[in-house]
């Protein structure tokens, strides 16, 4: 698969060994642009360039998600704040891959595939995010200058707890593939609070306890407030008669509640596409 920027050249989905699409060292695909008048065209410009990779444009990514997004002062701040800054700051670039892959498919228009599952069991999100960048090395270093140790920073990353059994770590493996191979999928699924419990051992005894994943945030999702549905629970079938006099039937009752759309970039390995597991 190519991918046509702002040269207007044919350029290879594939990553080459020693460049990396979110390097910096080129500017963003401008596939999908739309016109824009007078009044946005300094923020159009501004979004043209891909976030540097290099330790000194990492640490600076660290640093701002610290005091920025975190609230945290210089002063204040703990090796989870510090986690979840530099979680924050690889999900703007899986972003940035992110918007450009569904660009690029908008473009081309190819036929979509869709996998739904009632579990992904993804695993930790930000080595593997890293890895697939290509840009692990990048950040060992930039961190390690902070004073922070990357398998440290892993550790504490929750293991997201969206199913308990085979089937959730194969549609897992449907969706890292079919990254891999620059297939336009998305996969949607339950955003579960409680998706797996711990085990621990209270007087000798094992003992099931739930595990609640998201007690602190998870850094990799990006909230879609415009994403909403009603779905409704319990309730009851009313049958009545239509103005025709054909009987019909309808959903009465019952709990209504709101629900909202998360999206969680997944990126491929070797290649530029980002694509998304929503729930």
């Amino acid at each position: 698969m190519t991918s046509v920027f702002h040269d207007g050249q044919d350029h290879e989905m594939k990553r080459k060994t020693s460049f990396s699409l979110l390097s910096g060292q080129m500017q963003r695909s401008t596939i999908g642009a739309k016109e824009k008048d007078d009044k946005h065209a300094k923020l159009v410009q501004l979004m043209q360039a891909y976030l540097p990779n290099t330790p000194e444009g990492i640490q600076k990514s660290v640093a701002n998600h610290i005091e920025y997004s975190l609230g945290c002062t210089r002063f204040d701040f703990n090796d989870l704040s510090l986690y979840q800054a530099a979680s924050l700051s690889v999900r703007d670039r899986l972003m940035e891959s992110l918007n450009d892959t569904n660009a690029y498919f908008d473009e081309q228009d190819p036929k979509r595939c869709y996998y739904l599952s009632a579990e992904y069991l993804m695993g930790r999100y930000m080595q593997n995010a890293l890895a697939n960048l290509d840009i692990e090395d990048n950040y060992k270093k930039a961190l390690e200058e902070l004073g922070c140790k990357m398998e440290e920073l892993y550790e504490l990353e929750a293991d997201p707890a969206l199913g308990n059994g085979g089937l959730g770590r194969l549609a897992a493996c449907f969706l890292d593939s079919c990254a891999t191979q620059d297939l336009p999928l998305w996969g949607y699924g339950i955003r579960y609070n409680y998706g797996l419990f711990k085990q621990t051992i209270v007087d000798g005894r094992q003992v099931e306890v739930p595990d609640y994943w998201l007690a602190n945030m998870n850094c990799f999702e990006i909230p879609r407030e415009d994403v909403t549905y009603g779905i409704r629970f319990y309730g009851h079938v009313e049958t009545y008669t239509d103005m025709s006099g054909k009987e019909r039937k309808r959903w009465r009752g019952g709990e209504t509640l709101q629900a909202m759309a998360y999206d969680n970039p997944v990126p491929g390995y070797g290649t530029y596409n980002c694509i998304n597991l929503r729930l």
